[in-house]
């Protein structure tokens, strides 16, 4: 009989020893590798984000520490480029999920939604461009009204870096000169495209800095001429140099003969 207890002792300290944990996983499917057919490349995508992806797995441990079932996807909306996803248990309607593959900015605002419109809007794409990215990725889109809403909230804040930014370059680049008479700068354009552009943009940087000290966006709103849009853009740059007290020196810019004229009556 102690012979019996003792077998089944060491059955028991087997089957629950530590040594017996690579075994366990052996036996689990922990393979995460997936290869699609054909008919499942054109599934839809949607971005998501590190903390997302790990709030879905601490959910999904709490609900397998008191239930048995697996969570199944039942509905799937797309907002942008982020996915609310509803998964609900197999084995208990009740035991529900809504799951968003981003988290949430202070303001309401999905941050995923909100990073890649900054990408966009900082990397010089049009919106030609960036719907033909989306549709062509399908990783969803960020609809016109949802544009213009985050342009205008992001313009605010751009205009207020660009602002500063040329304060201090203007600053910097007077601080180069010995004589406080007068700075050397640099000007060039920027044309929509080659041919009767619909916009220009017209830059100033200072020679000794190499900053850009003032842009001027001239549209065919200002001059439906679109060949004097750099002579009006570099009027304006030198009009706000004035308002500053600030005078040009040397002028370096292409051979736009517009603009020598316009400098050598101004002199």
């Amino acid at each position: 009989m102690l012979t019996f207890w003792r077998k089944v002792l060491d059955e028991f300290i087997s089957t629950h020893s530590v040594d017996n944990s690579g075994t366990k996983m052996e036996n689990m499917n922990l393979n995460t590798y997936i290869q699609v057919e054909k008919k499942d490349v054109d599934q839809q995508l949607f971005v998501t984000a590190e903390t997302s992806l790990q709030k879905l797995v601490s959910v999904s441990e709490n609900h397998s520490s008191f239930c048995t079932g697996h969570f199944k996807l039942k509905k799937r909306t797309q907002k942008g480029h982020v996915a609310a996803i509803r998964f609900t248990c197999d084995k208990d309607k009740h035991h529900s999920v809504l799951w968003s593959s981003s988290p949430y900015l202070p303001n309401g605002e999905y941050m995923v939604n909100s990073r890649i419109f900054h990408g966009y809007e900082c990397s010089g794409m049009l919106p030609v461009h960036y719907n033909r990215f989306s549709q062509g990725a399908n990783i969803g889109h960020i609809n016109k009204s949802k544009q213009s809403y985050m342009f205008d909230k992001y313009k605010r804040f751009v205009d207020e870096e660009y602002n500063d930014s040329i304060e201090t370059a203007l600053m910097e680049e007077v601080g180069m000169y010995e004589d406080l008479t007068s700075i050397d700068i640099m000007t060039d354009a920027r044309h929509g495209w080659r041919k009767n552009a619909k916009d220009s943009s017209v830059v100033a940087i200072g020679e000794k800095m190499h900053k850009v000290l003032k842009c001027e966006h001239i549209t065919k709103a200002d001059d439906f001429v679109s060949q004097r849009h750099e002579k009006l853009g570099t009027q304006r740059i030198y009009q706000y140099l004035d308002d500053n007290d600030v005078k040009v020196g040397i002028h370096s810019h292409d051979r736009n003969m517009s603009i020598t004229s316009w400098y050598v009556n101004l002199e």
